[in-house]
């Protein structure tokens, strides 16, 4: 592991050194709890993530699909952006909502 700060290697080597213990598992001990707890709310915020599109409709997911593609497509427009975005016809939406409902990751627009 590289450290920006010597001081972090050598404080973490007297621990090491203290706990009898290597380098690489004091920080593998140090970052654990933490690691789960954050992998946690990330857990929690996309299992209420799913039960918001589960509770949403066809109708509403594609509106909600529609209103973002939109807000993004207005904001690439407005601010310098490498990526460049289209709006999109009405059946390349259909077909994104088809595809979206089919539980297809990246639908061929095509």
């Amino acid at each position: 592991m590289r450290f920006k700060d010597p001081a972090q290697h050598e404080l973490l080597s007297l621990v090491a050194d203290e706990r009898h213990t290597s380098v690489n598992q004091l920080i593998q001990d140090l970052i654990d709890a933490p690691l789960h707890e954050a992998a946690g709310e990330v857990e929690g915020k996309l299992v209420r993530m799913v039960e918001k599109l589960r509770s949403m409709t066809k109708v509403q997911r594609a509106r909600s699909i529609t209103v973002a593609a939109r807000d993004t497509s207005e904001a690439e427009r407005k601010f310098q952006d490498q990526l460049r975005a289209r709006r999109i016809s009405r059946e390349e939406a259909l077909k994104l909502r088809q595809a979206l409902d089919e539980g297809l990751a990246e639908p061929d627009l095509g």
